[in-house]
């Protein structure tokens, strides 16, 4: 029925969050409908078996986005990066202590280690462990990171936080450049 609807549009580019499984038989109706718009899309679609439920041809060109910065994201060549994956995963092999996944850490994991020393550096430069006393300086800081370069604004959000884009070219997921 969705991709009856957008024949009716016609829409240059379509966004769509799913799985993909639900992404490719979307694009696989509107391209038997002659539809030929642009599909973007986020992480959770970028499933390599994307390419096995849909035809190749009709997925080329498939924009996905990632909320990593590039340094973290998939196909990552970051030597920072690599570094943090190998070290946790040299740690975890070595450790006996259950739920400690040996598979890698968790998404999150790289920002909570620059959120540790970026704390730490914010305690050294206002000489205190006290927060009223440090969290001016958090405000102020200026760290590059397993996640990237990171600064924030007067409300404490981040400045520009990195996404990275990918491309379907010849049924490979690459990461977009102009």
């Amino acid at each position: 029925m969705l991709a009856e609807n957008l024949l009716i549009d016609e829409p240059d580019a379509v966004y769509f969050c799913a799985k993909y499984e639900e992404l490719a038989d979307l694009i696989t109706r509107t391209r038997k409908l002659q539809l030929n718009c642009s599909f973007i899309t986020e992480e959770m679609a970028m499933g390599e078996e994307i390419t096995d439920s849909a035809n190749k041809a009709d997925l080329e060109g498939l924009i996905a986005i990632a909320p990593q910065p590039p340094s973290l994201a998939k196909y990552t060549e970051d030597k920072k990066s690599i570094d943090f994956w190998r070290k946790y995963t040299d740690f975890a092999a070595k450790m006996k202590q259950p739920g400690l996944s040996k598979e890698g850490p968790g998404s999150f994991a790289p920002y909570a280690y620059d959120a540790f020393y970026i704390l730490i550096n914010a305690m050294k430069e206002a000489n205190s462990i006290i927060p009223e006393d440090y969290s001016v300086e958090l405000k102020n800081t200026s760290y590059n990171g397993v996640a990237g370069q990171i600064a924030f604004n007067s409300n404490g959000d981040r400045l520009d936080p990195q996404s990275t884009v990918f491309i379907m070219k010849n049924g490979d997921w690459v990461r977009y450049s102009q």
